[in-house]
């Protein structure tokens, strides 16, 4: 006699173990995609152990394109990341791996490519912790944004920056300069410069030929600029210089080098002829003085421009 409870039972059994290999068949298509997704992307994806011993058990294989190294480079070598890595961005890094960052916001590193050239990178990353709240290991992804951030770059410079004479422009002047206004920065002088004959040179030769006449100018007062000395141009025949920690004399020593440099180019030129007015006025606290320090300097051009034209 057929036992029913047994019978139900193995038709139960057979039912649980078709599921398990379905189960199973499907894991195992499931590790293969993940292992062609991890092995095809572009981003590196990796796991970083910090503890109990430092180094990398997984680095994704796309980090041959984006760094010109092989992931076993890292494998054999857990200090590699520290010195390939940006030196002004060591530091950054050192956090991330002792979990002294805010993983809730993307990291943005540079890395030195074999070639030789800097990659900028955002680093997505998740920290691990033990029962004990301690961080035993890293993992995240990293992007190659070294595309974007030239985009960045460059919209960047032309937002702050003339386009046809490459100095700063009139927006990026006129915040430089209130910040100025608005702090005590010892020792500040401003320097302004106005092109004699401009519209002259537009009206009887054309506009190619006053353009030219700009370029060359701001050409020669634009190497002299430091990081302490800012040039812009603020008008159409208007160069402002803002200097920072020059004296009197330095700030004279300079508009001595532009004017012996403007004598040197006229007596090469063929087809253009420089002529230039230039005032300047120092304080020695920015604090409230600047529109002040600039209408003295202005003033003081004007003065140079009248005594040019005797």
């Amino acid at each position: 006699m057929i036992n029913i409870r047994a019978l139900f039972l193995g038709f139960i059994s057979l039912i649980v173990i078709y599921f398990i290999y379905r189960r199973t068949i499907k894991c195992g298509v499931e590790v293969k995609f993940y292992k062609r997704v991890l092995h095809y992307t572009k981003d590196i994806i990796y796991y970083y152990q910090a503890y109990p011993e430092v180094k990398f058990l997984y680095v994704s294989p796309s980090v041959r394109e984006m760094l010109g190294r092989h992931e076993n480079d890292f494998y054999n070598d857990s200090k590699l990341v520290f010195n390939t890595v940006h030196k002004d961005d060591y530091e950054d890094l050192y956090n991330k791996t002792i979990g002294q960052v805010d993983f809730s916001k993307p990291q943005f590193t540079r890395w030195l490519h074999s070639n030789g050239e800097y990659v900028f990178t955002e680093d997505h990353a998740v920290p691990i912790y033990d029962k004990a709240g301690r961080l035993i290991a890293v993992e995240g992804s990293i992007r190659d944004i070294t595309y974007r951030k030239k985009l960045e770059d460059e919209l960047e410079h032309r937002s702050t920056h003339d386009k046809m004479t490459g100095l700063y422009n009139r927006e990026y002047y006129e915040q430089y300069f209130n910040d100025l206004d608005k702090k005590n920065e010892a020792t500040v002088g401003i320097i302004v410069c106005d092109l004699d004959g401009l519209k002259h040179t537009n009206d009887n030769f054309g506009h190619k030929v006053g353009d030219k006449l700009i370029i060359e100018a701001t050409k020669i007062i634009n190497s002299h600029s430091l990081k302490n000395i800012i040039v812009s141009r603020i008008g159409g025949d208007e160069i402002s210089i803002i200097t920072i920690g020059l004296n009197e004399k330095m700030i004279e020593d300079m508009i001595s080098c532009i004017k012996g440099e403007i004598i040197e180019f006229n007596e090469l030129s063929v087809d253009i002829f420089i002529r230039i007015s230039i005032g300047f006025a120092i304080t020695h606290n920015s604090l409230g003085n600047m529109t002040n320090l600039f209408k003295t300097a202005d003033e003081n051009m004007y003065k140079v421009k009248r005594t040019a034209i005797r």
